[in-house]
């Protein structure tokens, strides 16, 4: 249960790019493992497939990506890919459950011929920033995720009040990803030590390098946003795409 437990946190421009700031809405996440002989491309060849399922069964908006670990350690991240979708609502996340478990047998099983996924969880996903950029239907983003617990005397009622700093800080420097909050919902590890996960998207690695520059240089001259949290170092999935809809409606 190391994937988002010490991981993972999602960015979802295309999905969102309506949402406000204090948008809020469901997450469901698979940690998988490939079957013998079995990776990325066999996964992504059961894409269509699950997309043509997916619009003829779901009566609620569904955004869906795949994630691969890129920056991790084996200690950390023990899954090949994970499977992580959107909706608006708990509810309409529910409702999915509902149909996905009465319709998806012949679909299902093209998926178990491809990964074992074991660990299966909810979470309740809150926006802290509104990406400037929009998502594209199967193309990549980058996803750094840490596991972030308040500091002593702060709470989540301080977290509007650091956004806007951290997100002034973000928009000088040309910052066009999005920031959410992951909250632990059913499902997830009780063994999770942090108060949430924390994502970040960045739309290719030399973004994140550049912010990361910025953020060493804020650092060493005093000017960077007080934080109120304590974050571990961050995994990065590489996130692709697989389906975008609208999730406000």
């Amino acid at each position: 249960m190391k994937i988002f437990n010490k991981t993972l946190i999602i960015t979802l421009s295309f999905w969102i790019t309506s949402l406000s700031a204090d948008t809020t809405y469901a997450m469901e996440a698979f940690q998988c493992n490939y079957v013998d002989g079995k990776n990325y491309s066999d996964a992504q060849k059961v894409v269509p497939s699950w997309t043509k399922y997916a619009d003829e069964n779901f009566s609620q908006p569904y955004s869906a990506a795949l994630l691969t670990p890129y920056l991790k350690s084996e200690s950390d991240v023990d899954f090949d890919v994970a499977w992580v979708g959107f909706t608006g609502n708990q509810e309409q996340m529910g409702i999915i459950a509902d149909e996905y478990l009465a319709t998806s047998s012949k679909i299902q099983a093209k998926w178990d011929r491809v990964v074992d996924c074991p660990s299966y969880g909810f979470y309740g996903v809150f926006e802290a920033r509104r990406p400037s950029e929009s998502f594209v239907e199967g193309e990549n983003t980058y996803w750094a995720i840490s596991s972030c617990s308040f500091r002593e005397g702060k709470k989540a009622s301080d977290l509007a009040n650091s956004d806007k700093g951290w997100n002034a800080f973000m928009n000088q420097q040309g910052h066009t990803g999005g920031v959410w909050r992951w909250w632990p919902g059913a499902g997830s590890p009780n063994s999770f030590e942090g108060d949430f996960l924390l994502n970040i998207s960045y739309s290719s690695m030399s973004e994140m390098g550049r912010i990361q520059d910025a953020r060493y240089a804020a650092q060493n001259a005093g000017d960077l946003p007080e934080s109120i949290l304590n974050c571990d170092n961050p995994r990065v999935y590489i996130a692709e795409n697989v389906r975008l809809e609208n999730l406000t409606n």
